[in-house]
């Protein structure tokens, strides 16, 4: 007997998210609780469903939400002429910073989860596809009809360093409360969530929130200086924020340069309730503070092929690390060495990493 229309689409929600309970069905379909419960047990008599199993969250998870592009790079062949045509060369990847981070955790062996919002295209499916391929769970990512998945332009110098980039992020406007309100599972599993500043302030303001109420640890990048704006002015139960120098100063307001300007800033957004902080300073290396310690890191050096996706790797790193129980300082030189790895190579995700790249390196 063919299956009804509602049936089919119960089935298709269910796929979308196996996590999905009774009453978020109830809401998305309209219909009264004990109504799914019905069609649920047709279905399991049926055959198309195999019964509700109690599934265990794997120990030390972490839920990466936030942005999914198809990045678009092209590295100038000579020196950049304004308003001229310009020699390139070209490639296209995913990136995003949540993906990015997401795909490094992945491929580091890290139990790793990714929300995030597509379009009804083919660069959605691939990039899904090549997610799942790294161990990634994609369950909670949603796929809009009719919608564009994100894209990014950057222009490279021939250097390798950023002149010039075009976003097209209007999707992820959809990253509501409410989209997140059903993945809720999805968090109460976890040991850590990280967010990238794509969300809307909202949404934002939702993990706090919820951050307050549950046992996971909240992390969140700034993103850009626009895209920072979006963060709440009370900070309270953020765990981690990562962020540049130009972020932080747009943040607190403290603009000045120097050594003694970077801890007021610190000091600054601990007084907003953020516990720990890392701030990058390219090529000067970073800062870090637990509120009571300052930790100074310089940049290891390493010959810069391409800018892009270094920061996203400094983030994974160090949030793997700590996932496995390091302190914030060892934490962060792991994620400094991921980076070099991937400013070394054209790929805006390091290829070939394993748990053995972020780890210290044995003296003899």
């Amino acid at each position: 007997m063919p299956l009804s229309e509602l049936e089919n689409t119960l089935l298709e929600r269910i796929r979308q998210n196996p996590f999905v309970s009774q009453q978020t069905l109830a809401d998305e379909l309209g219909l009264s609780r004990s109504r799914v419960a019905a069609l649920l047990s047709q279905l399991t008599q049926q055959g198309f469903l195999l019964g509700r199993a109690y599934v265990l969250s794997p120990p030390r998870r972490i839920v990466c939400v936030g942005g999914a592009v198809l990045d678009r790079k092209y590295t100038a062949r000579g020196p950049l002429v304004a308003g001229s045509s310009n020699p390139v060369g070209g490639s296209r990847s995913y990136g995003g910073v949540a993906r990015n981070v997401a795909e490094n955790l992945g491929r580091l062996g890290a139990a790793c989860a990714f929300i995030s919002v597509l379009g009804d295209d083919e660069t959605a499916r691939g990039l899904l596809s090549h997610l799942s391929s790294v161990g990634v769970d994609v369950s909670g990512c949603e796929r809009l009809q009719n919608g564009r998945t994100a894209e990014y332009l950057a222009l490279l110098s021939e250097a390798g360093e950023l002149e010039l980039a075009l976003a097209d992020m209007d999707i992820f406007e959809a990253l509501t409360p409410a989209l997140l309100e059903r993945h809720t599972p999805q968090f109460q599993g976890a040991s850590w969530v990280f967010a990238d500043c794509n969300l809307p302030a909202q949404s934002l303001n939702f993990l706090l929130e919820r951050r307050r109420v549950s046992h996971f640890r909240l992390a969140l990048d700034a993103v850009s200086v626009a895209k920072s704006a979006r963060l709440p002015t009370s900070l309270e139960g953020l765990d981690l924020l990562f962020l540049n120098r130009d972020e932080a100063a747009a943040l607190t307001g403290i603009s000045e340069r120097g050594d003694a300007a970077l801890e007021r800033i610190l000091n600054t957004l601990h007084s907003r309730g953020v516990a720990e902080v890392v701030l990058s300073r390219g090529e000067s290396g970073l800062m870090a503070s637990s509120r009571a310690d300052f930790i100074h890191l310089n940049a290891p050096q390493t010959q810069v092929i391409d800018v892009t996706g270094a920061g996203d790797a400094l983030i994974a790193g160090t949030l793997y690390r700590l996932l496995e129980g390091a302190n914030l300082t060892q934490a962060c030189e792991s994620g400094q060495r991921l980076a070099q790895l991937t400013l070394s190579t054209p790929h805006s995700v390091y290829p070939n990493l394993s748990s053995q790249s972020v780890l210290p390196e044995e003296t003899p």
